[in-house]
């Protein structure tokens, strides 16, 4: 099956690799969300319900554990049509949603450890962000806006008054009358 051009609530957005994963993630988290019981499924996820130290036969099951086994049958199917071959390599012994996005997201964004250090980074980068010589505000709002879904995507959060702070101490001075009315 090959994925359509453009996004819809049909298709799970594509993950090609390194080089689209910030963006999948974003896109399929949404994706997921559209059922609180698919995005339940990755943020929790799903045990298989035991009887006698075997699963459960479908007989056995309540509503909540066939509706939970569901959920994480669609969501599981929705992560694994969005993957190339090579993502789907990384994955193949998953047998939760859990466990494919956790498994995946340790693939592209490291340990607990490598993300620290990448968000450390990052925000070193926020602390210091100044508009460049010669840089249009556009381009400058550019870079800061991809700056902070960085920094977001690694689960830090920025209050949007300190954002607000950040951009008004960026500016040059030649700026001051308007940071002054500010």
């Amino acid at each position: 099956m090959t994925q359509p051009d453009r996004y819809s609530n049909n298709y799970p957005p594509p993950l090609q690799g390194a080089e689209n994963y910030n963006d999948w993630k974003f896109r399929m988290k949404i994706f997921l969300q559209r059922d609180a019981f698919e995005w339940d499924a990755v943020e929790n996820g799903f045990t298989i319900p035991i009887k006698h130290g075997k699963p459960k036969s479908l007989k056995d099951l309540s509503p909540e554990e066939v509706n939970a086994m569901n959920s994480n049958a669609k969501s599981m199917n929705s992560l694994l049509n969005s993957m190339v071959a090579t993502e789907l390599q990384k994955v193949s012994v998953c047998t939760t949603t859990k466990q494919i996005w956790d498994t995946i997201k340790v693939s592209h964004e490291g340990t607990s450890k490598v993300r620290e250090v990448k968000l450390s980074m990052l925000m070193s980068d926020y602390e210091g962000f100044r508009l460049e010589r010669d840089e249009s505000v556009r381009d400058a709002q550019g870079r800061f806006l991809t700056l902070m879904n960085s920094i977001s995507l690694l689960e830090r959060i920025i209050s949007q008054s300190e954002i607000n702070r950040k951009i008004i101490m960026a500016m040059p001075k030649k700026f001051s009358p308007k940071v002054t009315i500010l």
